[in-house]
């Protein structure tokens, strides 16, 4: 009897982990359609979600990209939608292209969005209400990241954070990472200890920052700038990614609608294929970092 029921345990565990990886790769099929949708858009803006997920003859991608498991996908209320695995949290039928209020999300889009983000194996995110505030934080301290899969190429993130504790947290940009959550691309960092405070940017390598291209200080750049309250506020956080040049593309961020890049020019470098890309959060030290919203869409 005994060891009938570890059968059926270990069964139970195995169809569990088969149904995640079939659900990722899922998801990620559906992701790789919007993005062959946001690239056909830009030479051609009458073409259809429905028309590219008809994919009439092959013409837009290969006839494998699907679902694992034999889902039919559809566009129901603009947002492409599996018979067996659900919605993308996806909608393109309005300017907000990612839109996750964790507030307002049912526990199965929460945990959906959860498992979907990329994370190293010993970083602990979750959604928790901290004094009255539904948000996203890191359980831990420490080195820790989140990354969530994006198809824009010209975007802009809104977000609301704030820090508690010492030290900082950073959003990273136009990303591309390993299952391990070992990024390469550029990261934003809002940072309480660095030179008692300063804006910081940087280039990221397999998960490591390069020295900082630019630094900003806070009393430079944000008005009424008052070092004792400022860290711990709640601020907006905007981040636009705009086109620059052929093979360039300029970082603005604002803060409480105060640009702190107005009289700087941040120069990142275009992503090179069509390999899929990231944003992302970072907390380190003793920080603690809470997302109350995060909102991505195409400018």
């Amino acid at each position: 009897m005994a060891l009938a029921i570890i059968i059926l345990v270990i069964i139970g565990v195995f169809s569990d982990e088969k149904e995640s990886i079939a659900e990722k790769s899922c998801q990620a099929s559906r992701y790789s359609i919007l993005r062959t949708y946001y690239h056909l858009k830009e030479s051609n803006p009458d073409v259809t979600l429905e028309q590219v997920l008809e994919n009439e003859n092959s013409q837009y991608y290969s006839e494998e990209t699907g679902c694992p498991d034999g889902g039919v996908y559809s566009v129901v209320d603009g947002v492409i939608t599996c018979s067996i695995h659900g919605s993308s949290f996806i909608d393109v039928s309005t300017s907000a292209s990612y839109k996750y209020d964790f507030s307002g999300m049912t526990d199965d889009e929460l945990n959906a969005i959860l498992e979907l983000a990329l994370k190293q194996s010993n970083d602990k995110w979750s959604v928790n209400d901290i004094n009255g505030e539904v948000v996203l934080t890191n359980e831990t301290t420490g080195e820790n990241r989140i990354f969530f899969p994006i198809d824009l190429v010209n975007y802009t993130i809104n977000s609301t954070i704030t820090l508690s504790g010492s030290d900082g947290y950073g959003i990273m940009v136009e990303s591309f990472s390993d299952d391990y959550a070992n990024d390469t691309g550029y990261v934003f960092q809002f940072d309480s200890s660095y030179n008692q405070g300063a804006f910081i940017f940087r280039e990221r390598n397999n998960g490591i920052d390069y020295s900082p291209f630019e630094v900003l200080n806070p009393a430079d750049v944000i008005k009424d700038y008052d070092r004792n309250t400022f860290w711990n506020e709640t601020h907006l956080v905007k981040i636009e990614i705009i086109s620059y040049s052929r093979y360039e593309n300029e970082m603005k961020v604002f803060i409480d609608d105060d640009e702190i890049t107005a009289n700087s020019t941040i120069i990142l470098s275009k992503p090179t294929d069509d390999s899929q890309t990231y944003v992302g959060f970072r907390a380190w030290g003793k920080s603690g970092v809470q997302i109350k919203d995060l909102e991505v869409f195409s400018n």
